[in-house]
């Protein structure tokens, strides 16, 4: 399957209707990749946090294509076959090996934070792509060692992302989709994201850890990363997993069902912080965030 023929999402309003877009290759019919995007979250010391679509573990896409049953033909790119179900696919392209009733398609590309010294250069050490638990508990044992200044701001840090993220950040093909669309303006959406997590990480640590730095991963002590660097990683992390696994928003604003939404998403990325909070040590909540 080539890149124009994987299905996408992307709605928008025009004089008051619902414009839909089905298929990522009514915009993208063309063979070569996704267009590539990183934009800027943070900077301090020489660190640039990057929200980028160059992650190489594309999720499945669990999302009802065809949910109002309006296409009739197989979605696949040259299939032509019958189809009418949900997910818009025949069943010549069921996945038989594992019984699914009908086949998930992957995202078009993998949303990812990561750290860059610099312009260009990839922080190379072993969690420079955010790992959620590792870089969680660099933030976690900053704040234990000066409990009275730094709880209430790194809870209200994550208590604002956990308001800000679920249901309002698309799925990673919509996302996509509209960068492809508006890549050039600067406004575009992933540009849009990276903002609002820039300004929830300077509203939380105001005054805070400027200037300080504490060791990247608390287990391979090799590098040495400002405060508010390692929480807008962790932000854009957290922002991440919702746009690669979330369908709280595809939920809330295509089918207009949010209750019926069944993936964690950043929920699951932010356990490991809630639980640590509550006394639980360091295996036991990445145990439980697994």
């Amino acid at each position: 399957m080539t890149f124009h023929d994987m299905p996408g999402f992307w709605w928008g309003r025009r004089r008051g209707q619902r414009i839909r877009y089905v298929m990522a290759g009514r915009y993208l019919r063309r063979s070569k990749p996704p267009r590539p995007c990183e934009v800027e979250v943070y900077s301090e010391g020489g660190f640039r946090v990057i929200l980028s679509n160059r992650g190489g573990k594309r999720m499945s896409n669990r999302n009802q294509i065809n949910f109002d049953l309006r296409h009739k033909v197989c979605l696949v790119g040259g299939c032509g076959r019958k189809a009418e179900n949900r997910r818009g696919i025949c069943t010549h392209h069921v996945d038989r090996r594992t019984r699914k009733k009908l086949q998930t398609f992957p995202h078009l590309v993998d949303w990812i934070g990561e750290v860059r010294r610099g312009e260009q250069e990839i922080v190379e050490w072993e969690h420079s792509i955010a790992q959620h638990s590792e870089t969680t508990e660099t933030l976690y044992r900053w704040m234990r060692k000066r409990p009275d200044e730094r709880e209430e701001a790194t809870d209200k840090f994550v208590g604002t992302l956990l308001k800000l993220i679920p249901g309002q950040m698309e799925d990673a093909s919509t996302l996509q989709l509209k960068y492809e669309l508006r890549h050039s303006h600067r406004n575009s959406r992933p540009r849009a994201i990276a903002e609002q997590l820039r300004d929830v990480v300077d509203e939380a640590f105001q005054g805070l850890g400027e200037g300080k730095t504490v060791w990247a991963s608390p287990t391979k002590k090799d590098l040495r990363l400002p405060v508010r660097v390692v929480a807008a990683l962790l932000a854009t992390g957290y922002a991440a997993e919702e746009i690669n696994r979330g369908d709280l928003w595809f939920m809330r604003h295509m089918k207009e069902d949010p209750q019926s939404a069944s993936q964690a998403g950043v929920y699951m990325s932010a356990v490991y912080y809630l639980l640590r909070r509550r006394e639980a040590n360091e295996k036991q909540a990445k145990m439980a965030s697994k």
